[in-house]
């Protein structure tokens, strides 16, 4: 919505990225919008073999990136946008993490984290974990609200807190997305944002294997 002021009538909106996952996420919010899209491709190049390549698009391509692309232009304005799409660019990485020939760039270090962890569960004989940390928007206490939901075999003391205030920091725009791999690398939580509030924090379920012992809602 934030860029219809900008755009001249008639005027596209076009996207390159080598990220599957910010392309997905994209489409979604183009339609929640009022886009109309144009175009869109998983092979920029290939769609526009003449058009001037960045230094950037050169150096992840050389690394075995595709380039995802669309083009859009504003339709009628909605009157209200309810957000409906997961907000995580996680949820949009496919199921078979192993198999990626090619990891997004400023996503390397999620990956990673997510492969180790399936491994080892494999290792212990336990299915693998999917999609540990989801972003959503949700109608409750009558407040349309984002809900990060945090999924774990353990949590060590203000980690739910410090992931979303790491998260909050970009989404605010104060940090750059690909600062996420920095902080994974660093290893460290003083690399991470300022801790979330506890308020809106809540201890929502416990279950051994996907058998739910305990339910807030009962």
């Amino acid at each position: 919505m934030a860029y219809r002021p900008l755009l001249a009538k008639g005027a596209p909106l076009r996207l390159r990225t080598d990220s599957m996952p910010m392309h997905e996420f994209s489409l979604t919010q183009l339609e929640l919008a009022g886009y109309e899209l144009l175009w869109n491709t998983d092979d920029v190049r290939s769609l526009f073999p003449e058009e001037p390549w960045s230094g950037y698009e050169q150096k992840l391509v050389a690394q075995g990136a595709s380039v995802y692309g669309f083009a859009a232009v504003a339709g009628p304005e909605p009157e209200a946008v309810q957000q409906t799409a997961p907000l995580s660019l996680v949820s949009y990485l496919p199921d078979d993490l192993e198999n990626m020939a090619y990891v997004p760039h400023g996503m390397q270090g999620c990956v990673r984290n997510m492969r180790g962890r399936n491994r080892n569960r494999r290792a212990r004989g336990l299915p693998e974990w999917k999609k540990p940390i989801e972003v959503s928007r949700e109608d409750a206490w009558g407040e349309n609200l984002v809900v990060i939901t945090v999924k774990g075999n353990a949590f060590l003391h203000s980690m739910v807190r410090t992931i979303v205030g790491t998260l909050v920091a970009v989404g605010l725009g104060r940090r750059r997305p690909e600062w996420i791999a920095e902080v994974l690398e660093a290893r460290n939580r003083a690399a991470a944002g300022e801790n979330a509030p506890a308020q809106g924090l809540v201890f929502w379920n416990v279950s051994y294997e996907g058998e739910r012992v305990h339910n807030p809602l009962k």
